[in-house]
């Protein structure tokens, strides 16, 4: 039974990319973190395999970069696994593992030399602040 009981809405900003495949996504890690995880967005098994489900909701390249065909695939796992830091499932050890796959994952998708490595570059001087709990996207309310 549904029945209107709210007079406004909560939503997360920041995400322009959803998973839309019913399958998702599945890769192998190259460093395991030996845990067991699943929610309704990712699953982590114990031998490394990392499964982004359907639905999943990611903000693709961040900074000064621009969004292409040999990113998608790298910036989605990467944020799923710098959202898994964030929540405590993975230790924030794991950071620079996360930043050495996209980049080869951007490699492996067709970049350029010249455009990864500044990629890579820019994670490990600038991103570190986004495996901390406190990056976590809060839920906004509208109207307010």
């Amino acid at each position: 039974m549904i029945k209107e009981n709210m007079k406004r809405i909560g939503v997360k900003e920041g995400y322009k990319y959803q998973v839309s495949e019913d399958e998702g996504y599945v890769c192998k890690l190259r460093k395991n973190p030996f845990v067991k995880f699943e929610n309704d967005y990712f699953e982590v098994t114990a031998d490394g395999w990392l499964w982004i489900k359907k639905g999943y909701a990611y903000d693709g390249a961040s900074g000064p970069t621009v969004d292409t065909a040999n990113t998608y695939r790298a910036s989605a796992v990467h944020d799923a696994r710098y959202q898994l830091m964030r929540m405590g499932v993975i230790p924030r050890s794991y950071r620079k593992s996360a930043d050495i796959e996209m980049y080869r994952m951007l490699r492996e998708d067709g970049m350029w030399y010249a455009r990864a490595k500044p990629w890579y570059i820019g994670l490990r001087v600038g991103a570190g602040k986004y495996v901390k709990a406190s990056a976590m996207k809060k839920t906004k309310y509208y109207p307010k």
